[in-house]
């Protein structure tokens, strides 16, 4: 193994055939090295010699800059950790916001009792007396029970999300499936269809405090005309 220059205490010759330590090599010495402090070739004797000075060495090695590791790809590592950290980041941000959109839907989880001395019904309107809101997994059952035009009993089911999709309903003859759009955490949109066809839409709406909900309605009569049903509700 050749000599290590920043170990040696004299500038170091190295010639085509080995290495040779000497006190002056081609003329430098310690007095004028900051003037010949750059490496030399120069012929002798039909041979190629490379001067170094060990000051040098050491004082370039001492400057050397960090050097960063890098990745098979050949990009820096650091790169590569604050692209992992940012995708991190987004990541639980993503899942907050999903936290947060679930959370808001629960502000109609629940039963809710109907208030007929703050509702108005158009005459011979369906009232849904209770209706009852309920988690089941990653989706919303929702149960009512009233009465018809006739004062019979009725007593429906749907189940689904909050997404404006339409999901069936179970037990109500006038519309078999029920699409529900969450505007808000306290507002959603709900549209009602019988094979295929809008036979209501509404709103649903609930109060700041959680304590009562509003739901405005509008559907066709049997004789084709429109009226539009509030029915006022307070939580059990």
């Amino acid at each position: 193994m050749p000599p290590n220059p920043s170990a040696c205490p004299h500038p170091v010759e190295l010639v085509a055939g080995g290495w040779n330590v000497n006190g002056v090599i081609g003329g430098l010495d310690k007095r004028n090295h900051a003037a010949r402090a750059a490496p030399k070739f120069t012929r002798r004797e039909g041979k190629m010699r490379l001067i170094f000075r060990p000051e040098l060495w050491r004082m370039r090695t001492r400057r050397m800059p960090k050097f960063i590791r890098l990745t098979p790809n050949k990009k820096p590592a650091r790169n590569r950790a604050m692209r992992r950290n940012h995708s991190v980041l987004v990541f639980a941000a993503l899942w907050l916001t999903a936290a947060v959109v679930t959370f808001a839907a629960s502000a109609h989880l629940g039963t809710w009792k109907l208030n007929e001395s703050k509702s108005d019904f158009a005459p011979g309107a369906t009232k849904n007396h209770t209706v009852t809101y309920e988690q089941t997994g990653d989706m919303t059952k929702l149960t009512v029970d009233g009465t018809d035009k006739d004062g019979k009993a009725v007593h429906w089911t749907w189940t689904g999300k909050f997404d404006g999709k339409p999901y069936k309903v179970e037990g109500n003859p006038l519309f078999d499936t029920v699409a529900y759009k969450a505007v808000n955490e306290h507002t959603n949109k709900i549209t009602g269809m019988k094979d295929g066809k809008v036979v209501f839409t509404g709103t649903i709406k609930v109060a700041k405090d959680g304590k009562s909900r509003m739901v405005t309605t509008t559907m066709a009569d049997a004789s084709g005309k429109k009226h539009t049903d509030k029915a006022y509700y307070d939580k059990e």
